[in-house]
């Protein structure tokens, strides 16, 4: 666990270090950012499908964890639904975006 919590403070420190100055910077970033958020994802998942796990966290941390899950993914989705809407001209294959870029 301590590895996990290591590389997620390396993570949180290399994010808030970026500040990219070009298109191929802005890119790079976005897609840091998105490996980030996948890796904590993939994390979180492999957590909630184990019924032991989830039965150490009570019942006033899980209302926490979901509020503050809520409002990120509310955020999360408007920016995803604001830029597909603006730049998907038309409907994207599935494939396409399945696609992890590194």
């Amino acid at each position: 666990m301590s590895e996990w919590i290591e590389k997620s403070e390396k993570i949180l420190e290399e994010i808030r270090g970026l500040h990219p100055e070009d298109r191929l910077g802005l890119v790079s970033a976005i897609a840091k950012c998105n490996i980030a958020l996948a890796r904590s994802v993939n994390g979180w998942a492999v957590w909630l499908g184990d019924p032991r796990f989830m039965g150490k966290i009570s019942e006033e941390d899980l209302k926490e964890i979901f509020g503050k899950f809520r409002e990120i993914a509310l955020k999360f989705i408007a920016v995803d639904v604001e830029f597909t809407r603006k730049y998907a001209t038309e409907k994207p294959s599935q494939s396409s975006r399945n696609v992890l870029v590194v």
